[in-house]
C-alpha cells in the first residue's frame, strides 16, 4: 500500500459530510414547503369549488322563485314564491321543469283540482338548509303549502299524486341549523330539499327528498328586501305572514364554507369557535333579484 497517495483527510471527510447533509436538508425543507403550499392550493381550490356549486344552486332556483306559481289567476289559490323565509333557511316554489317536455307536465296536468291549470308538482317546493353532519342537533323548522289533500289521481307515470284543493298543510323541516345567520357552531352540510309528489310518501315520514350540496360550511344565511331596498324581518313560513312573503323582491344569501382539513398554525381572528377557528374559510356572498314575484296569469273567460 502506498501511504503516500492523495486522498481525503479525516477533517476532509468530516466537512464533506456535513456539506451533504446541509443540502439534503435544504431540499428535503423545500420539497415540505412545495408539499404544504400545493395543499393548501388544493384544500383552497376544493372549498372554492364548493362554495361555487352552492352559491350556483341557490341562485338558479332562486331567479325562477314563483314563475308558474299562479298561471291563470285563480282565486283562493294559496301558493306562494317563498313558501318560508328564516335567517338561515329559504323555501321557494317555481315551474323550474319548465323546459322539460315530459316533467313539466307530470303530475302538474292532473293535479289542478278546482284550478284551470297548476304548474308547479311539489318537487318544485324547494329548500335551502344546513344540518349538522353528524345528523343531529339543530331544531324543525314549519311551513305552510298546499301538498297534500285525501283526494288523489293515479298518473299515466304511475304516481299517485295529490289533487290541489286549496287548504294548506303543515310540512317539517328537521333537525335544520336555522339560527341568526345560520350558525352551524361546527362543520354542516347544506342540504338542496324537496317535496314528494307521490301522495302515499306523505304521512311516512319519507315527504321531505334531502339532497346534500356541500359539506363544510360552516354558516348560512339569508337576508330580504323588498322593492324599495327596505329590509324584511324573516318572516317565517306560517300562511299568516304570507302576506310579508309577498313583499320579498330581493334576498341576499350568505355562506361560509371551510377548507378540507385545519390549519394548526394559523388561528381565524374573527372565529371565536374553537371548533373551526383553525380552519381557513371561503365567504361567499350574493343577491338575487326574485324575477317571479308577483306574476300572476289572467284568468280565463267565461
Amino acid at each position: 500500500m502506498n501511504r503516500d497517495a492523495p486522498g481525503f483527510s479525516l477533517i476532509e471527510m468530516v466537512v464533506a459530510t456535513a456539506l451533504t447533509l446541509a443540502i439534503l436538508l435544504i431540499a428535503l425543507a423545500m420539497l415540505d414547503l412545495l408539499r404544504r403550499s400545493y395543499l393548501r392550493s388544493e384544500l383552497a381550490a376544493d372549498a372554492v369549488q364548493r362554495a361555487r356549486i352552492a352559491q350556483e344552486s341557490i341562485a338558479h332556483d332562486l331567479r325562477m322563485a314563483g314563475l308558474g306559481v299562479d298561471p291563470d289567476g285563480a282565486a283562493g289559490r294559496p301558493d306562494e314564491a317563498i313558501e318560508g323565509a328564516w335567517a338561515g333557511a329559504i323555501v321557494m316554489r317555481g315551474d323550474l321543469d319548465a323546459d322539460d317536455a315530459q316533467a313539466r307536465d307530470d303530475p302538474e296536468r292532473w293535479i289542478a283540482g278546482p284550478y284551470p291549470s297548476t304548474r308547479t308538482g311539489n318537487d318544485e317546493i324547494v329548500a335551502y338548509a344546513l344540518r349538522d353532519e353528524n345528523g343531529t342537533g339543530g331544531a324543525d323548522l314549519t311551513f305552510d303549502a298546499d301538498v297534500f289533500s285525501a283526494l288523489t289521481v293515479t298518473t299515466p307515470a304511475g304516481t299517485v299524486a295529490a289533487l290541489r284543493d286549496g287548504s294548506v298543510e303543515t310540512v317539517v323541516l328537521p333537525r335544520v341549523l336555522a339560527g341568526s345567520g345560520g350558525s352551524a357552531g361546527t362543520r354542516g352540510v347544506l342540504y338542496r330539499a324537496s317535496l314528494a309528489n307521490n301522495a302515499a310518501l306523505w304521512g311516512t315520514g319519507n315527504a321531505v327528498s334531502w339532497q346534500p350540496l356541500a359539506d363544510g360550511v360552516a354558516s348560512l344565511g339569508f337576508r330580504y328586501f323588498d322593492e324599495a331596498g327596505r329590509e324584511i324581518a324573516p318572516p317565517g313560513g306560517a300562511q299568516a305572514s304570507a302576506a310579508a312573503r309577498a313583499r320579498i323582491a330581493l334576498v341576499e344569501a350568505r355562506l361560509v364554507v371551510l377548507e378540507g382539513h385545519p390549519d394548526p398554525s394559523w388561528t381565524d381572528p374573527r372565529d371565536p369557535d374553537p371548533a373551526t377557528a383553525h380552519y381557513r374559510k371561503v365567504d361567499a356572498s350574493f343577491t338575487v333579484s326574485l324575477r317571479g314575484v308577483g306574476l300572476r296569469g289572467a284568468p280565463d273567460g267565461g
